[in-house]
C-alpha cells in the first residue's frame, strides 16, 4: 500500500483497492461525508454516515483505535 499526499492537501489518498484491503483486514473505518442524496444512492458497506457539515459536532461518534478514511464525492 502506498498512500499519497498531493501538494497542498492536508490528507493522504489511497486507491480503491488499497481501501478495500484495509477494510477487509478490519483495521479501518470509512466515514461517508457526502450529503444524504449521495449517500442513499450508494455507499461503502458499513460506512458511518456523517455529512461533512456535521463532523465537528459529531466527532465523538468517530471510531477510536482504528484509522478512519473519508469517502467524498471528490477527493
Amino acid at each position: 500500500m502506498v498512500p499519497r499526499q498531493e501538494p497542498g492537501e492536508p490528507y493522504w489518498r489511497v486507491s480503491i483497492d488499497e481501501a478495500k484491503k484495509l477494510l477487509d483486514d478490519g483495521g479501518a473505518a470509512v466515514i461517508d461525508v457526502r450529503n444524504n442524496d449521495e449517500y442513499t444512492s450508494g455507499h461503502v458497506k458499513g460506512a458511518l454516515f456523517i455529512p461533512v457539515d456535521q463532523v465537528l459536532e459529531r466527532i465523538n461518534e468517530l471510531p477510536k483505535g482504528r484509522n478512519s478514511y473519508s469517502s467524498a464525492l471528490s477527493g
